[in-house]
């Protein structure tokens, strides 16, 4: 006959046997399931790009609101970003 200590001992052995398979397991699905997040969003991409192509869906337009910020696109070429940020804030009147 097993001895009880022996016997509690292997349990929990394979308790943390079972325990560490299921992280395993866990870190596993994460990895797959960030992977088909991003293939995903590349194949939405991809569809919205066929459908423009096909004309089934009108293509984006920017507007010009959304372009024109009065900054011409080398004003803070060279500088620090802590110095554009101020340059831009005084700029746009913060």
């Amino acid at each position: 006959m097993e001895n009880p200590q022996s016997f509690f001992q292997s349990a929990l052995d394979e308790a943390d046997e079972k325990i560490a398979h299921i992280d395993s397991e866990t870190l596993r699905m994460q990895a797959e399931l960030r992977r088909k997040s991003e293939e995903k969003a590349i194949l939405l991409g991809t569809r919205r790009a066929l459908l423009v192509q096909l004309g089934k869906l009108a293509p984006e337009k920017s507007s010009p609101e959304d372009n024109a910020t009065g900054i011409s696109k080398n004003a803070f070429k060279g500088m620090a970003p802590a110095v554009a940020a101020r340059k831009h804030l005084q700029e746009i009147g913060h």
